[in-house]
């Protein structure tokens, strides 16, 4: 059984063993690795001329960084896409109106004027007051989850080495 390394764009996309190599198309490259005396494996560089292979260069802190806020910035979308799945894109254009009211009437529940979700609580059906807490609930879990990524990002851009950038939970749950 011999082994080989597949090659694109200068670089192993896979390791592969057969017993004989089999014909494969002219683009694609297969280079016997099996009497090397390194290990090989995905990722490595390949340079054709001179038949050797190199590891790949280790990224800069910044790129591991921007690595990690690529992947928060993903999983908070992910999140706020999942709370907005929940309602048509109509009503989600009425959030700014809601939230405007809803913390005027925090600053005087008394004498808020709150037009909009005065309308919405009648067709529902329900308090005023109720709708304006549902619609606080709301505002505060959206603001939970920016906090969170926010303060994600934070850590990830004051880590000053790898080990501090790798000990980052990256979570949204409680």
């Amino acid at each position: 059984m011999r082994k080989y390394a597949q090659i694109v764009d200068g670089k192993v996309w896979g390791i592969f063993e057969y017993e004989k190599l089999p014909e494969f198309a002219p683009d694609i490259i297969m280079v016997d690795i099996t009497d090397l005396d390194q290990e090989i494996f995905p990722d490595m560089l390949y340079d054709a001329k001179t038949n050797t292979f190199v590891e790949p260069p280790k990224p800069t802190l910044e790129e591991l960084k921007q690595e990690k806020l690529e992947i928060i910035n993903s999983l908070y979308q992910d999140k706020m896409n999942k709370l907005k799945s929940q309602y048509p894109q109509d009503e989600i254009k009425t959030w700014d109106t809601q939230r405007n009211e809803w913390q005027e009437w925090i600053k005087d529940t008394e004498n808020a004027k709150t037009p909009f979700v005065d309308k919405l609580a009648e067709a529902r059906g329900i308090s005023r007051e109720t709708l304006l807490n549902k619609i606080g609930e709301k505002v505060l879990l959206i603001a939970k989850l920016t906090g969170k990524r926010q303060a994600l990002e934070d850590k990830i851009n004051s880590a000053k080495t790898e080990e501090e950038l790798n000990s980052i939970k990256i979570t949204f749950e409680e």
